[in-house]
């Protein structure tokens, strides 16, 4: 899935010299869609179901992304 939820954190720094604009750089940071799934991933880690091993990290990543996707199509309604 191509990621174009836009960014979740963006800053623009601008740099002045002498009262005149000299550099702007736009920080982007995460997308909304990497935020939403941090946030699940934090959520689903803070209790993990009884009997879960290493083996589930893959669980965890994929269906962190899958509960931002949901997210999101649901922001798009």
């Amino acid at each position: 899935m191509s990621d174009n939820s836009g960014p979740a954190f963006p800053i623009k720094h601008i740099i002045k010299e002498n009262g005149f604009i000299v550099s702007e750089i736009n920080f982007q940071g995460l997308t909304k869609r990497e935020w939403f799934a941090g946030m699940a991933l934090q959520g689903m880690l803070a209790k993990p179901l009884e009997g879960e091993r290493e083996s589930s990290f893959e669980c965890y990543a994929e269906c962190s992304f899958r509960y931002a996707d949901a997210m999101l199509a649901e922001g798009e309604k």
